[in-house]
């Protein structure tokens, strides 16, 4: 399997941040103190490593990345896993980040995968979970490098501490909000376990309640069959 959908994301996070909105690069909109920043990234370690018929790993291992990323980034936490699904195989990378509002609005696929050479093609919003829809970006990424062509899947969204997960198509709507969560979702293309629809956007769908419930509190029933 292609590996480079892993280290990827990592590798060009701080990429574009000068096309940020001059508001999140003063934090003019929305303010947080430092321990409410505190809490609401101590929420990331609520998110289970395992859930249903997913099971995950750790992509970054040392205390030594994880300062890279988050020096990088400006984010006050992440979790980097590989959940895999022992009954398809599927494999998914999922990138849960959190920090001041100026710092996660502004590193999202669209800008980072371009930079690094890819070509974004179908984007269309989609929504996942049995609560309130959380909506996504997904969009297709292709790169072709010495004559070698790399796809990806990708989705992402962004939310609050209310937990309305949302995909603007500018981050206006988020001017009042000292804090962010975004998540990436990112699998390869494999006819030979998708049935009809992308690896993460299957893994979304499942893991929406999952996350909700560990960040924001939103009781979840494991048999309740998700929208989307």
């Amino acid at each position: 399997m292609n590996q480079t959908f892993l280290v990827l994301g990592l590798a060009v996070m701080a990429i574009a941040g000068s096309t940020a909105y001059e508001g999140y690069r003063t934090n003019r909109w929305g303010e947080i103190n430092p321990e409410e920043l505190k809490e609401f990234t101590a929420k990331l370690d609520k998110i289970p490593h395992s859930f249903g018929d997913w099971t995950s790993e750790d992509s970054v291992k040392t205390q030594e990345e994880r300062d890279e990323v988050l020096k990088a980034a400006g984010l006050s936490g992440f979790i980097k896993r590989m959940y895999t699904n022992s009954k398809t195989n599927q494999k998914v990378s999922a990138f849960i980040a959190c920090g001041k509002k100026k710092d996660v609005i502004i590193h999202s696929p669209d800008q980072c995968y371009a930079a690094s050479g890819f070509t974004e093609y179908d984007r269309n919003r989609s929504t996942f979970g049995e609560f309130d829809p959380a909506e996504f970006w997904g969009a297709s990424f292709v790169q072709d490098a010495n004559g070698k062509k790399n796809s990806l899947n990708i989705y992402w969204s962004w939310a609050s501490e209310k937990g309305n997960w949302k995909a603007p198509d500018v981050p206006r709507m988020f001017y009042n909000h000292g804090a962010l969560y975004k998540i990436y979702a990112i699998s390869e293309p494999d006819p030979a376990t998708e049935k009809g629809e992308p690896a993460a956007a299957t893994f979304l769908k499942e893991f929406v309640p999952v996350a909700n419930q560990a960040l924001f509190n939103m009781k979840h029933n494991p048999d309740s069959k998700p929208k989307g």
